[in-house]
């Protein structure tokens, strides 16, 4: 994925071509993850497994990283940033409450009664 910031590789010195090889590397993964990341923002939350939620959380986490990591941001990437870092908390906060509803925390009150029954034993 050449751009205009990168040369024509042809008739440069074998280091200079692996630079520009590495550079269009680091441009095609950055643009992959904030497409990834994107969409996995589109996709809804409920239909989703646990595990499916999680990669998707990690690819919109993967997308703001490289948004943030751009030296100049474009008012469409700020849009976009503001969007997945939304999407972010949504899918968190959904994340968070099934494992609540799995798993409910334990009072004081039961962890004391817990102890008190094992002592009497």
């Amino acid at each position: 994925m050449r751009n205009k910031a990168i040369p024509s590789l042809s008739g440069q010195p074998p280091e200079a071509k692996w630079k520009g090889l590495f550079s269009m590397f680091k441009e095609w993964r950055s643009q992959t993850n904030i497409a990834e990341g994107q969409y996995a923002a589109s996709q809804s939350a409920e239909t989703h497994s646990n595990k499916e939620l999680e990669d998707s959380i990690r690819k919109i986490r993967g997308a703001i990283y490289e948004l943030r990591q751009k030296s100049s941001i474009t008012p469409k990437d700020e849009a976009l940033l503001s969007v997945l870092q939304r999407k972010l908390k949504a899918k968190n906060e959904e994340l968070f409450r099934r494992h609540r509803a799995r798993k409910p925390l334990r009072s004081a009150h039961n962890i004391a009664e817990e102890y008190s029954s094992t002592d009497e034993s």
